[in-house]
C-alpha cells in the first residue's frame, strides 16, 4: 500500500507542469486560450482614450519632477539639507504617483471585466430565450 502512495505524483504537480506550458496538449490548450484572452483584455484597456490620456498625464508629471530635480542640482546657493529634502520629496511623489496609477489600472481592469460579464449575460439571456421558443410545447408554438 505504501508503494502505491509513494508512486503517485504530488498534488498540484499537474498544475505546475501546465503553468510551465508542458503537459498533454488537451490540458495546455485551454490555458493558452485563457492567457491569450488576458493579453487581449490588456490590449483593449491600453488602447482606450482614457489610457492614452493617462499616459500623457504620467509623462507630464514625470517631466515636472525631473525639472525640479535638475533645478535643484543646478542651484548652487541651496543648502545641502534643503537639496536632500527636495530629493526625498520628489522620490515620495514618484512613489505616490506610481501607486495611484496602479490603483487606477486595477480599477479600469475591473470595470472592463464587469463589462465583459454584462455582455456575456446579455448573450446568454438571448440564447436562452431563443432556446425556450424553439423547444416549447407543440400546442404553444404559433403556426
Amino acid at each position: 500500500m505504501k508503494k502505491l502512495e509513494s508512486s503517485r505524483s504530488k498534488p498540484g504537480r499537474m498544475e505546475e507542469t501546465l503553468k510551465r506550458g508542458r503537459g498533454p496538449s488537451w490540458a495546455v490548450a485551454p490555458l493558452e486560450r485563457e492567457r491569450e484572452r488576458e493579453r487581449e483584455r490588456e490590449r483593449e484597456i491600453k488602447n482606450t482614450p482614457q489610457a492614452k490620456m493617462a499616459d500623457d498625464v504620467n509623462e507630464d508629471i514625470e517631466n515636472a519632477l525631473n525639472k525640479i530635480v535638475s533645478t535643484t542640482e543646478q542651484s548652487g546657493n541651496l543648502r545641502k539639507d534643503l537639496k536632500n529634502t527636495i530629493y526625498e520629496t520628489v522620490s515620495t511623489l514618484r512613489k505616490l504617483f506610481v501607486m495611484l496609477k496602479d490603483s487606477n489600472d486595477s480599477k479600469t481592469r475591473a470595470i472592463s471585466e464587469l463589462e465583459i460579464v454584462g455582455k456575456t449575460k446579455t448573450e446568454l439571456e438571448g440564447a436562452r430565450s431563443r432556446t425556450v421558443k424553439s423547444h416549447g410545447a407543440p400546442s404553444l408554438i404559433p403556426r
